[in-house]
């Protein structure tokens, strides 16, 4: 369907005292500081349409679920088992008509890509650890800014050559 031509779902991973995770971007054209995300599939639309008859319905299930394989696919974290973690990041509190769609933009919608927050721990970064042993591809990063942070790998797809965490968000809003 053309629904599902170029929708995104982009994740605000945070951590409470890392902060927030950027992906750094190998691909010069690019803002080279990134939120983990990209293009929702057609099939996890399909999935969607089987779980509900709402059409906004289906584009927040489906987004989840693409935000939860884009974060596995770039960086390893796992959390497809727990979509419901996904939060969405109320990005306007009265979206405006769509009138292609014949209902209103989602509240975490902006230029067809919507936007979530997920909340980790260093239970899911241990994970990570569990399951790739050393593995040889796992970047290890500094320690964030703070300093109780024991340094983590994350297993970073090939569009990215490394990763931060950064307290002040605004250097991602232009990913």
């Amino acid at each position: 369907s053309d629904l599902s031509a170029d929708f995104r779902a982009m994740v605000f991973v945070v951590h409470r005292t890392r902060g927030m995770l950027l992906l750094q971007s190998k691909s010069a054209c690019n803002s080279r500081n990134k939120v983990p995300g990209g293009v929702i599939k057609e099939e996890e639309f399909l999935a969607a349409a089987k779980k509900s008859g709402s059409a906004q319905v289906q584009l927040q299930l489906a987004a989840r679920e693409a935000a939860a394989r884009q974060l596995y696919e770039n960086t390893g974290l796992d959390i497809r088992q727990q979509v419901n973690r996904f939060k969405p990041a109320v990005l306007s509190m009265n979206p405006s008509m769509n009138a292609v769609r014949g209902y209103e933009f989602l509240r975490n919608e902006n230029d067809n890509k919507l936007y979530y927050f997920l909340q980790v721990d260093e239970d899911d970064f241990v994970k990570l650890q569990d399951k790739n042993g050393d593995a040889s591809n796992a970047k290890l990063t500094r320690p964030s800014e703070d300093p109780g942070d024991d340094p983590i790998s994350l297993r970073l797809s090939s569009n990215y050559s490394g990763f931060k965490f950064v307290h002040d968000p605004v250097d991602a809003t232009t990913a």
